[in-house]
This record gives C-alpha cells, sequence and structure tokens, in this order.
C-alpha cells in the first residue's frame, strides 16, 4: 500500500476530515530562506537515491521511477523534490529507506503535478512541508479523498504541517524550474515556460560575473510567433532594446558579480503586457557596491514563450541564474 499525497488524512481511523487551513507565509522570507539554504536541483528522469540537502526536479514525461531518501538520515537532513512534468499523468513514488514518512512505514506516490515538497528528517522520522509558497486557501477534501482503496489511512499529523505540505497544491507556491550554471556563456536561455502550471516567473541570480570589465547584464524575451529575440518594445529601465539588469558591472579579481532577482508577470497573457520587477546589487567597475531597480514591461500584448540572458558585450564568465515558477492560483 502507497500513501498518496491526494489521499492523506490527519485524523485517525475513527473520524473524517472536513477543512485544511494552512498557516499564511510571507514570500520574501521564503524566496530569502531558498536562497540561503545551499540547495542546487538537478533534473532526474529515472530511478535515483537523494543525498542529503539536494533538490531533484523529477521530470516523469519518459514513465514512473523512485525517488529514494537517503539511508541512515541526520536530524536536519532536507530533500526538495518538485515535478519535472506532471505526476497526475506518471506518479512518482518516494522510496523511504528505512526511515518513516510522517511517522508512516510506507512509501509516498506524489499524483498530483505541479507540486514542490519538502522532506526534513526530525531525527524521527520524515516531515513534510511545502518547499516555497504564499498564503494558501482552504482545501477540502471529501471522505472517499482522505481514505484510499484499502481504507489505511495516513495517521496522526499536525494540520499545520499538512496544510503546509499541500500548499503548492493550492496554487500560488514558488515551484523550481531549473538552474543554469554560467562557464564563458555567450547567453542562457529558458524554455520552460507553461501557461498550464505557472502564472509569473521568478529568476533569481547568484555572482554572474562578465568577462568584460564594466559591462551590462540583460534579459529578453521571445514572443509567440516570433523567430528570435525581441530587441524593441521594451519600457524599462534605461532602454527600450532589453531589460536591464546591471551596468557597469565589475568583473576584476575579488569584484563578486550580479545577484538579486526579477519577477517576470503575466507572461502568457494577451490582455495585459509581460511585466519585469525586480532588485539586483553588485560591485561596480570602481569598486564601489550598486544596485540596480528592474521596472518596466513590454510595449504590446503578444505571449512571451522563452527568456535569454546576455552581456552587451563578452560572455557571462560565472554565476547562477535559477528559474522558478508561480503556480497558477
Amino acid at each position: 500500500m502507497a500513501i498518496k499525497v491526494s489521499n492523506i488524512t490527519v485524523v485517525d481511523n475513527t473520524r473524517g476530515l472536513n477543512n485544511i487551513t494552512a498557516l499564511d507565509a510571507t514570500t520574501i522570507s521564503t524566496i530569502e530562506d531558498n536562497i540561503s539554504s545551499g540547495i542546487a536541483y538537478t533534473r532526474h528522469t529515472a530511478n535515483v537515491t537523494a543525498a542529503a540537502n539536494q533538490g531533484i526536479i523529477a521530470d516523469t514525461s519518459g514513465g514512473t521511477f523512485t525517488v529514494t531518501l537517503p539511508a541512515l538520515p541526520a536530524t536536519g537532513d532536507t530533500v526538495v523534490i518538485t515535478d519535472g512534468a506532471d505526476w497526475s499523468t506518471n506518479n512518482l513514488t518516494v522510496a523511504r529507506n528505512g526511515s518513516t514518512i510522517e511517522g508512516d512505514a510506507e512509501n509516498l506516490t506524489m499524483d498530483i503535478g505541479g507540486v514542490a515538497v519538502q522532506f526534513t528528517y526530525d531525527g524521527l522520522t520524515w516531515q513534510i512541508y511545502t518547499q516555497l509558497g504564499a498564503g494558501v486557501p482552504q482545501v477540502e477534501l471529501t471522505q472517499a479523498q482522505v481514505e484510499d482503496d484499502t481504507s489505511t489511512v495516513f495517521g496522526q499529523v499536525s494540520g499545520q504541517r499538512l496544510g503546509q505540505s499541500i500548499a503548492a497544491l493550492a496554487g500560488g507556491g514558488l515551484v523550481p524550474i531549473t538552474q543554469a550554471v554560467a562557464a564563458g556563456d555567450t547567453t542562457i536561455e529558458f524554455t520552460a515556460l507553461d501557461s498550464s502550471l505557472y502564472d509569473h516567473y521568478l529568476f533569481i541570480y547568484s555572482g554572474v560575473i562578465p568577462t568584460s570589465d564594466g559591462g551590462v547584464l540583460r534579459m529578453r524575451i521571445k514572443e509567440d510567433g516570433a523567430g528570435s529575440f525581441a530587441t524593441t518594445e521594451y519600457l524599462t529601465t534605461g532602454t527600450t532594446s532589453e531589460v536591464r539588469l546591471g551596468a557597469a558591472i565589475g568583473s576584476a579579481t575579488g569584484e563578486y558579480g550580479v545577484s538579486g532577482f526579477t519577477v517576470m508577470t503575466s507572461p502568457h497573457r494577451t490582455d495585459v503586457p509581460t511585466g519585469f520587477v525586480g532588485l539586483t546589487q553588485y560591485e561596480n567597475n570602481t569598486g564601489n557596491a550598486s544596485s540596480f531597480t528592474v521596472a518596466g514591461n513590454r510595449t504590446n500584448l503578444n505571449a512571451t514563450i522563452e527568456v535569454q540572458f546576455d552581456c552587451l558585450t563578452g560572455t557571462m564568465e560565472v554565476g547562477t541564474i535559477t528559474m522558478y515558477g508561480i503556480s497558477k492560483v
């Protein structure tokens, strides 16, 4: 018997379950927690055993497989598993590997798409939490949903914890999609925009350094039906040809590159323009700390299908750019 994410109860066998209310979370605080956690994400399409403090993007588009939790975990060990395709079509199994999950000696079947789930070992069992998420409305489960086909239920779990674990299911949560590591790249492109799963997107930069001292880091988008990335029709900070993320960026030894974030709003809509808002910080080419405000939008109503990052001159020497989807509400 496998415990299904869509078939969880937080009470014992003698009672039914009506409403679960998740606690609100502050989105900015959650982003900061994730940045400081040091968890790196890798995409997997076949059976894999997770290591402590690893992020796994589980892509089941080619068929079901199993992610096995670490053996003999230490208190505080964390594994984050995110949906890389659609778990509702091809389920993902999370194997407990000798430990329990929420106190239950059963594996976990992930059968709902668009989910990001965090497993943290508390010294006794793997606790389940949402990886990232903002405030969540009430979620109502029927009696049929809280019992599986053998009428075996999950056992005792606090309403708060279950609320956290299903925050992404209710919508509005941040889901890690992919991460690019710069190594002398001329461009870095993101194509995993999915209108069926996400309303908006978040890009987080960490230590992106251009090869040209005093360089400009920028962002451009490709629109639906276009053959190339747009070089016009931007209404953003300082230019109409791109979204600038920093200017006069230092690349000398000891200068730490661009870090910060940009939220891209409503790229799939055609009744409002794609928008951009964010903030970056870096050391400029004179050795002084600088910040750059990202603000603006496209001047047309075309849908966005791809995102590209590059430098005005030269390449991106080092650094990471991580893409998150903001789940549909």
